[in-house]
Parts: structure tokens; C-alpha cells; sequence
């Protein structure tokens, strides 16, 4: 939203929001309207409602500084709802000016293309200066820390094209300069391989099998030492949480180095099914002899050498391409 924009907005709901600039604006304003009210409630307690030939009673004076605390309580709770409801609408401007860009540009339904979540790393500037139209030097502006942002991505005529989605956290999208955005593509061609790191768990948590004073209390009323015992215990229950940690490294080159994109775990069910031969797994797993599930699995170990950064990518690929030379 524009720093200009205006001070109240309309709302299809009927009501009327203050937009979230002019809130941020007015925040002292409130900060100083809430030091007055607690101002204003121990002078006018502590001197008995402005009777000054009464004096000052200290009690009375913390007495109204009590109310004026709950005062500021709910002042407090009106703030943050209005806050709440700026961010709301604020959010939901954004998104749609994003998403009628985007729709100007690439003469397709925004709304309709697979969502993809990337994970934030160095490699990513450049695919998020893209999309956002944020060409500055550092990733994310006003020093807001983005863990990951979500994109929209389409392939067509052997190029992926990623796009900022609508549907991001008002941290990225305040980042978005909707006049500049652009598609970012990598062709095929550019993909040099991809790789599937992490792995898909189930966790089990434990509840229960410990000591309930309360039911303890209970049990013993209701049936004496043995109650006690049995009341004293919760049921034990056990659930089971899945823990998916799968990531899909895509490797590309649009110039002489190689930069690495991290996407969630769907984005390589994609490519295995356009561009399974970018796989280097796969290429080893079309022969199932032994032999060459054991390169497989070498491929595997010195790719993790690399991501740890033991070895040089250099130094992983010349290794990948003697393996790969050896199964043929």
C-alpha cells in the first residue's frame, strides 16, 4: 500500500478500518493518550476526585492507578484489533493486485497453478528479486526475517516459470513492488540436476503416566488407597505425528555458476515426471544390478559431503560423472 493512500477506507462490510500506515503513524499518539489516562486516574484518586483540601491518600492515588490500568487493558485490546484488521486488508490488497499483474502477464488464471513453497538461501536472492520487483542488494527489506515464500509455478514449452503467489505472509508481501515483478524462468536445458534431500518420519508422542494430585484426591475419596493409586495415573495415550523433511535441491546454471533452488518435496515429484534424466539417481536405477544401485548410493554419500560443505561442488560433480562413466 501507498504511503498516501487514505486515512479511512470503506469496506464491502459496511464499517469503516484505519489502513495500517496511518495506524503505524498514530502509534505514539496512543502510546501518549495511555500514559495520560494513568496520569490523569492517580492524581484524580489520590487527591479524592480533585478534592485538594482532602490532600493525597497514596492508597487511593494506586487505586486509580489499578483502573487506569484496565482502561489501558481495553485500549490495549482495541489497538490490536485494529491492527489486526489493517494487516487483514492490507493483505488482501496486495494479493489482488499481485494476482491481476500476473494475469496481465502470463494470460493465465493465476489462481488455478500449482503452489510451491521455497526455502530461503543465498541462491534464492535472485529468483526473489525477480518475482517481488525488489531489486535491492539484500534479500528481504526492513531487516523482516523470511524463513521461506511461496510461489506459483507453470512449465511450459520445456521452461519452469515461478511467479511471487498471493497467497504469501504480509512480511513478503510488503516486499513486492507489483509494477516490477517478472516471471523468472529456467529452461530445462539450464537444469543441470536435482536431488531429493531429507526424509519423511513418524514420531510418537507419549501423553499420560503420570501422577494427577487431583485424581489422586478423587480416587482416594471415592475408594480409599487403591483409589488413590488408579486415580492418581492418567490414560496413556499416544499420538503419532508425521515429520515430512523432504526438500527437492534443483541445481541450474543461467550463467557460469551453478546456483541451487530449494522447493518443497512436490516440486520434485514434478520434475521426475518431465525431466527424470536430471536425475542422477535415476540414470544409475534404469540398470538393476547390484553394481549400480552401489553407485547409486556413492552418488548419494558425496552429494551429502558436498551439502555439508566437505567437498567442493567441483569436486562432487567430477565424482558424480566417474560413476556415472563406470555403470556404463
Amino acid at each position: 500500500m501507498n504511503e498516501d493512500d487514505e486515512l479511512f477506507d470503506e469496506q464491502d462490510e459496511g464499517y469503516i478500518h484505519i489502513s495500517y500506515s496511518t495506524l503505524m503513524k498514530l502509534k505514539y499518539i496512543f502510546i501518549i493518550i495511555a500514559i495520560v489516562i494513568e496520569i490523569f486516574a492517580f492524581v484524580l484518586f489520590g487527591t479524592y476526585l480533585f478534592n485538594f483540601e482532602l490532600g493525597f491518600n497514596i492508597l487511593f492515588a494506586l487505586l486509580g492507578l489499578i483502573i487506569g490500568i484496565l482502561f489501558n487493558l481495553i485500549f490495549v485490546a482495541i489497538w490490536f484489533a485494529l491492527k489486526k484488521d489493517a494487516i487483514k486488508t492490507e493483505q488482501e490488497e496486495i494479493a489482488l493486485e499481485i494476482t491481476s499483474k500476473l494475469n496481465d502477464i502470463i494470460s493465465l488464471n493465476i489462481d488455478e497453478l500449482d503452489e510451491y513453497t521455497v526455502y530461503v538461501s543465498d541462491d534464492e536472492n535472485e529468483l526473489y528479486k525477480t518475482i517481488t520487483g525488489n531489486r535491492k542488494d539484500e534479500i528481504n527489506d526492513d531487516n523482516e526475517e523470511i524463513e521461506d515464500f511461496n510461489v506459483r509455478l507453470y512449465i511450459k514449452e520445456n521452461v519452469m516459470n515461478f511467479m511471487i503467489s498471493p497467497n504469501n505472509e504480509i512480511e513478503v508481501l510488503r516486499q513486492v513492488n507489483v509494477d516490477k515483478i517478472e516471471i523468472f524462468s529456467i529452461s530445462f536445458d539450464q537444469i543441470k540436476y536435482f536431488v531429493r534431500e531429507g526424509d519423511k518420519q513418524l514420531v510418537s508422542n507419549v501423553h499420560g503416566n503420570d501422577i494427577s494430585v487431583g485424581g489422586a484426591i478423587i480416587g482416594g475419596l471415592l475408594a480409599g488407597t487403591a483409589g488413590a493409586i488408579i486415580g492418581g495415573h492418567r490414560e496413556i495415550t499416544t499420538d503419532i505425528l508425521s515429520i515430512d523433511e523432504r526438500r527437492c535441491m534443483l541445481y541450474y546454471s543461467k550463467t557460469a555458476d551453478t546456483k541451487c533452488l530449494i522447493i518443497d518435496y512436490d516440486a520434485y515429484l514434478l520434475l521426475q515426471k518431465y525431466i527424470p534424466e536430471k536425475n542422477p539417481i535415476n540414470a544409475i536405477a534404469l540398470k538393476t544390478d547390484t553394481k549400480s544401485l552401489d553407485y547409486a548410493e556413492e552418488i548419494e554419500k558425496f552429494h551429502k559431503l558436498y551439502l555439508n560443505g566437505i567437498i567442493t561442488e567441483q569436486e562432487f560433480l567430477s565424482k558424480k560423472q566417474e560413476l556415472l562413466s563406470k555403470n556404463k
